[in-house]
């Protein structure tokens, strides 16, 4: 599956002090926005691929590093003017087992 991220937000689901799972809301271009739970197991995937990719930015030439980092400003930039908001009530709709 591929989205096109305009703005992300984040929060964290809990019960009692445990953690149940990430609440991820994104952004998709006209105003589009969907909402995740991501799980332990599922949060934990996501961050090993995301440490990947980022292992591999220092095997990057002088030139292609500042474009990388051009280009990665220039989009954070324009990702906090769509931050998504996460309301109190999406998040009840998380059902946990006790």
């Amino acid at each position: 599956m591929s989205i096109t991220m305009m703005g992300i937000n984040a929060g964290v689901i809990r019960q009692d002090s445990h953690f149940i799972a990430l609440a991820l809301k994104i952004k998709s271009p006209r105003n589009q926005e969907s909402l995740f739970f991501l799980p332990v197991i599922v949060l934990k995937d996501l961050l090993i691929a995301l440490e990947f990719r980022l292992s591999q930015l220092p095997q990057l030439s002088a030139e292609k590093r500042r474009q990388y980092e051009k280009l990665r400003d220039k989009t954070v930039q324009k990702m906090h003017q769509n931050i998504p908001s996460i309301q109190h009530a999406e998040l009840g709709k998380v059902r946990t087992s006790s």
